[in-house]
């Protein structure tokens, strides 16, 4: 009886250990492998399982098999899919608070968004806030990584040079009405449309033009139909977030929950180098493949940037620094250069 029972527990033990021992993630996404979204999957599921030591592994679904980034996305929300990349275009319909990351010229650029500074860096205040919010707004949906695609450029079938160009233009734009309201506000005549209707949309000429990061252009096939690219409208980056079901993540033990926000924060800093150095390749091949590039150079959308110092000091100490009194005098004497006459 004791050597049965013996057996019983010694079962049980090794059952149990199998539950933590071996945790298999389903992880969507709607891009081609090639492309970002899909850089961005294969090197979190390498790391994931580099990390913990093969106790945890990815299943990754590109190409939206499982659905359009919305479609994943609810499921994540409802917990039948544990992971999804959802663009932040779209991941403001299930939390508004996302919006902000579409707010045209947030970022000057990409160290804005990942470099050491970043808004977006693990472990910043920004992002710490943006993690709270989602899941506040959510119930059910953790941001566990942040990537970004570069910067939105505009794709269209006739040459853009000047703002006037997007008069009446019609521009396909994911589900954001920041981006809507921000190209209207340009002339163009703005709709929203799923990702998965874009390409026929572009190629049947129900679309005149849409906007994403180079990368798509390419990998994606578009620059048949798209061969222009307006190149130094930088207005607002490509950003995607990673998120998890939130009851999912509760029932990881705490070491699988540090080994997954591990090997999120690691591929973060490693896509985003990778995103950096793609640029130059992609832009290439694509003028190999007869995409022209253009400025938009019209004078009324030209910003100068003057050099402008100043040199305030008080009329007391004749420094910098100030005395404290009822009335105080300060003396500047300010130099400038760069003006247009």
């Amino acid at each position: 009886m004791k050597r049965l029972l013996g057996l019983v527990v010694a079962t049980l033990l090794l059952s149990s250990v199998n539950v933590f021992a071996a945790v298999n993630i389903k992880f969507a996404h709607g891009e081609p492998e090639k492309q970002s979204y899909g850089v961005f999957a294969t090197m979190f599921a390498e790391n994931l399982k580099k990390v913990s030591n093969g106790e945890m592994n990815c299943t990754v679904f590109p190409n939206g098999v499982v659905g359009s980034e919305m479609v994943a996305g609810q499921k994540v929300k409802q917990g039948t899919l544990q992971m999804a990349i959802v663009t932040a275009a779209n991941a403001g319909s299930f939390s508004p608070c996302v919006n902000v990351l579409t707010f045209p010229y947030l970022f000057s650029g990409p160290e804005d968004i990942m470099g050491e500074k970043g808004y977006l860096r693990p472990g910043s205040a920004f992002r710490e806030e943006l993690t709270k919010r989602i899941l506040a707004d959510t119930g059910s949906m953790r941001l566990i990584a942040v990537g970004t695609n570069g910067f939105r450029l505009l794709f269209t079938k006739k040459p853009v040079t000047k703002m006037g160009d997007l008069k009446g233009i019609k521009l396909r734009l994911a589900a954001s009405p920041v981006m809507q309201r921000t190209w209207e506000t340009w002339g163009a005549s703005a709709y929203a449309m799923a990702w998965s209707e874009t390409f026929t949309a572009i190629q049947q000429g129900v679309m005149d033009a849409f906007e994403c990061p180079t990368n798509i252009l390419l990998y994606n096939g578009f620059y048949p139909y798209t061969n222009h690219v307006a190149e130094n409208l930088y207005y607002c980056p490509q950003i995607f977030l990673i998120l998890v079901n939130e009851r999912w993540y509760q029932n990881l033990s705490p070491e699988q929950k540090s080994f997954l926000n591990e090997a999120a924060a690691i591929n973060e800093l490693e896509h985003f180098a990778w995103v950096q150095a793609e640029y130059d390749d992609v832009r290439k091949q694509l003028v190999n493949h007869g995409v022209e590039f253009h400025d938009i150079n019209d004078v009324e959308q030209t910003v100068a940037i003057v050099d402008i110092a100043t040199q305030a000091r008080d009329s007391e100490t004749g420094t910098n620094v100030g005395t404290i009194g009822e009335h105080v005098k300060l003396i500047d004497t300010v130099a400038y250069t760069g003006l247009a006459p």
